[in-house]
C-alpha cells in the first residue's frame, strides 16, 4: 500500500475513534465510583450496548391531573395553596354563586306553580271557578252591548255628517249665485242705462202726470161744491191729498228720468265691485264649510270602521269567555292533566340542571395529593374548561422517557426489567420494570420516539417531579 492511502486509511480511524469517545464520555453519564452502572449510559440520545440500552427519562407522580371547571365565574375561594397536601373531596376552589343562586330560586318557584297547576286540575272544576266564569260570560255580553250602542251612535254620526255636507254644498251653489247676480250689477254699472231704460223713465213720467191731472180734477170737483157738510169737507181734504201724492210721484219720476239719462255714476260701480267681492268671500266661505263638513264625515266614517272592530272584537271575546265558562264546567280534560304533569317534569329538570350549575362552582380534589400548580386567584375571572389546579399523587412514582427511537423500542417490551440511577442521588440504584409503551411515536428532533413508562419496584421519599433518571434496560 501506498504511504499516502496509508495515511488516509490511519486519520479515518482516528476521526471515528475520536465521535465514539466524544459519544459516551463527552455526552455521557461517567459511572459512579464502587457502583456498576449499565454500559454505555445515554444522555442526549440512547446508547447501545450489544443487545441492551440506556436512555434518559424523567420522575413523574403515577397519577396526575389538571382540574378545570365546567363553568366560568369570579373566583370567590381558594382554601389551598401550592405545596399543599389535601385529601380525596376536600373543597380546592370555590366560584360566587350569586348567579347560580338566583337562577335556582326560580327553578324552586317555577316547580311550585307547576304542581300547584296539576293539583287543581286534578281536583276538578271548583264552585267559585266557575262563578268567575259566569261572571266574565257577562263582561263580555256587556262589552257586546256596549259596542254595538257605540256602532249606532258612530253610524249616526255619519249621517249627520253627510247631511251637513249636503248643506254645505247647496251654500256654495248660493254663494254662486250671488256673484253671478253682483257681477251681472256690476256689469250694468259700468254700462249704464238702455235706450229702453229711457223710454221706461220717460213713460213713468208722463203716467205721473196723467195720475197728477186726474187728482187735481177730482180735487176741483169735490172742494168746488158750496154748502158742503162736514163729511163733504173730509172728501175734499182727501182729494187735496191725492193731489200732493201724486205731484210727488211726479217728481220722483222726473228725478229717475234724470238718473237715468245721466249714465253710471263711481260710486254705483263701486258699490257693485264690493258686492262683488262679497259674494266670492261668501263663496269662500261656503267652500271652507264643505271642506270641514267632509272631514267630519270623514273622521264619522273611520270610527265607524273602529267600532265595527271593536264589535267583532267584543263578540269574539264572548264567545272565548263562554267556552271557558263551558271548560270550567266540565273540567280539566285527561289530555291538560298530562300537560301539567309535563310541565311538572320539565320543572323538576330545570331545577336538576340549576342545582348540577350550583355544584358546579365548587372544585373538588378528586383524590388524595399534592397542589403541584395554582393558577388562580381569588377574584380572578376564569373560563370554563380552563386550567386552575395541578394535583398529583405523590405516594407513587414513575419514570418517563420518550428517547427509544423506532429501532430500539422494538427490543423492549412490556414487563421487561430497567435499572434506575438518577443525577441527584447517586447513592441510590432503583429496579423496576416496563409497564406501559406507547403505541403512537412522535417527531422528536428529527428521529420518531416513542414514550415507555417505568414503575420502580420500591419508592423512596428522596424522589422528587421531573428528577432526571438513567434508564437501563437490561431485558427480562
Amino acid at each position: 500500500m501506498k504511504p499516502r492511502i496509508m495515511i488516509g486509511v490511519l486519520i479515518a480511524l482516528l476521526a471515528l475513534l475520536a465521535g465514539g469517545a466524544y459519544l459516551v464520555y463527552g455526552r455521557g453519564i461517567m459511572p459512579a465510583a464502587g457502583r456498576a452502572t449499565p454500559q454505555p449510559v445515554l444522555a442526549g440520545a440512547p446508547a447501545e450496548t450489544g443487545s441492551r440500552v440506556a436512555v434518559q427519562g424523567k420522575v413523574a407522580p403515577a397519577r396526575s391531573v389538571t382540574l378545570s371547571l365546567l363553568t366560568g365565574g369570579l373566583v370567590a375561594e381558594i382554601p389551598v395553596g401550592e405545596g399543599d397536601l389535601v385529601e380525596k373531596g376536600q373543597l380546592l376552589l370555590r366560584l360566587g354563586t350569586e348567579r347560580q343562586l338566583v337562577a335556582l330560586g326560580e327553578a324552586r318557584a317555577g316547580l311550585a306553580v307547576a304542581k300547584a297547576q296539576l293539583e287543581r286540575a286534578r281536583l276538578g272544576p271548583k264552585a267559585e271557578d266557575i262563578a268567575v266564569a259566569e261572571a266574565a260570560v257577562e263582561v263580555a255580553r256587556a262589552g257586546v252591548r256596549a259596542a254595538e250602542s257605540a256602532a249606532e251612535v258612530t253610524r249616526a254620526g255619519v249621517e249627520t255628517a253627510q247631511g251637513v255636507v249636503m248643506v254645505a254644498r247647496a251654500g256654495v251653489g248660493v254663494a254662486e249665485g250671488g256673484v253671478a247676480i253682483a257681477q251681472a250689477g256690476l256689469l250694468r254699472a259700468r254700462v249704464g242705462a238702455t235706450e229702453q231704460d229711457v223710454r221706461i223713465a220717460e213713460r213713468r213720467v208722463e203716467q205721473a202726470k196723467n195720475a197728477l191731472w186726474g187728482a187735481q180734477s177730482q180735487r176741483d170737483a169735490i172742494c168746488g161744491q158750496k154748502g158742503g157738510t162736514t163729511a163733504a169737507q173730509g172728501t175734499c181734504d182727501s182729494a187735496k191729498a191725492g193731489v200732493q201724492r201724486a205731484e210727488e210721484e211726479v217728481r220722483i219720476a222726473e228725478l229717475t228720468l234724470q238718473q237715468v239719462k245721466a249714465g253710471p255714476r263711481a260710486e254705483d260701480v263701486g258699490v257693485a265691485q264690493a258686492q262683488v267681492v262679497q259674494a266670492k268671500g261668501q263663496i269662500t266661505a261656503a267652500e271652507a264649510q264643505v271642506a270641514q263638513a267632509q272631514g267630519q264625515l270623514a273622521t264619522a266614517t273611520a270610527q265607524i270602521t273602529q267600532t265595527q272592530s271593536q264589535l267583532a272584537i267584543a263578540r269574539a271575546q264572548i264567545a272565548q269567555a263562554e267556552a271557558a265558562l263551558a271548560r270550567a264546567k266540565v273540567g280539566p280534560s285527561a289530555e291538560e292533566i298530562a300537560v301539567y304533569e309535563a310541565q311538572v317534569q320539565q320543572s323538576e329538570a330545570v331545577l336538576a340542571r340549576t342545582q348540577q350549575a350550583l355544584s358546579e362552582t365548587d372544585l373538588y380534589a378528586p383524590f388524595s395529593g399534592l397542589v403541584a400548580a395554582l393558577n388562580a386567584s381569588v377574584g380572578e375571572q376564569v373560563s370554563a374548561g380552563g386550567p386552575v389546579i395541578q394535583l398529583a399523587d405523590v405516594s407513587a412514582w414513575q419514570i418517563q422517557t420518550d428517547d427509544l427511537t423506532e429501532l430500539q423500542v422494538g427490543r423492549v417490551k412490556e414487563g421487561d426489567r430497567v435499572t434506575l440511577t438518577l443525577e441527584a442521588i447517586p447513592d441510590l440504584e432503583l429496579a423496576g420494570k416496563v409497564t406501559r409503551i406507547r403505541p403512537i411515536g412522535e417527531n422528536k428532533r428529527g428521529d420518531i420516539t416513542y414514550t415507555v413508562i417505568i414503575t420502580p419496584d420500591r419508592q423512596d421519599s428522596r424522589l422528587k417531579w421531573n428528577m432526571t433518571a438513567i434508564v437501563a434496560f437490561i431485558g427480562q
